[in-house]
């Protein structure tokens, strides 16, 4: 029984961390993160994800929306 659970469980965090990974996708593109320059990306989406993390991927949607706009 305990290997059936650790294969569920395992298949369970694999499929959270592909969906975590297509949402974190969608806001880079939906917020122009992708659009500023290259060398800056890693650095304003960890400050997005810093501020915004607590509160779900939406806040940190709008994190990036504002710290994005500093770069228009």
């Amino acid at each position: 029984m305990s290997k059936k659970i650790d294969k569920r469980q395992k298949s369970y965090n694999q499929q959270c961390n592909e969906i975590n990974a297509l949402i974190t996708e969608f806001i880079i593109v939906e917020s122009g993160l992708d659009k500023i320059p290259e060398q800056y990306r890693d650095k304003v989406y960890s400050k997005a994800y810093e501020n915004g993390n607590r509160s779900g991927f939406y806040e940190i949607y709008l994190e990036l929306c504002s710290l994005v706009s500093i770069f228009s």
